[in-house]
């Protein structure tokens, strides 16, 4: 018999920022954290112990994984200054200085 898939993953508790909506989701990922490692998530599913969804999602909430691993994804910050045509990459804390009251 085939070992299950999931058995070697871990599981992490979220919730999905998708909607308005606040779903629980658990998010299977690959990887034990060693230095040469590369954690990727594998699988997305409801949380069955959370109150507001059930263990259920919709459907922007099921195609989390491909947000996930689009090609297209933004990975870091960027700014488009005034009067400019290109975004340019800023670091994080030039990101969070300028959202921060």
């Amino acid at each position: 018999m085939r070992q299950y898939k999931l058995a070697v993953t871990t599981v992490t508790r979220q919730t999905c920022t998708y909607c308005s909506g606040g779903c629980g989701i658990l998010m299977y990922s690959l990887g034990d954290g060693s230095k040469n490692a590369k954690p990727s998530v594998i699988h997305v599913e409801g949380d069955p112990d959370y109150p507001v969804n059930r263990g259920t999602l919709c459907p922007k909430g099921a195609s989390l994984l491909d947000f996930i691993n689009s090609p297209n994804r933004l990975r870091r910050p960027q700014l488009r200054t005034p009067g400019a045509s290109a975004w340019t990459d800023i670091s994080w804390d030039d990101a969070l200085d300028r959202i921060a009251p």
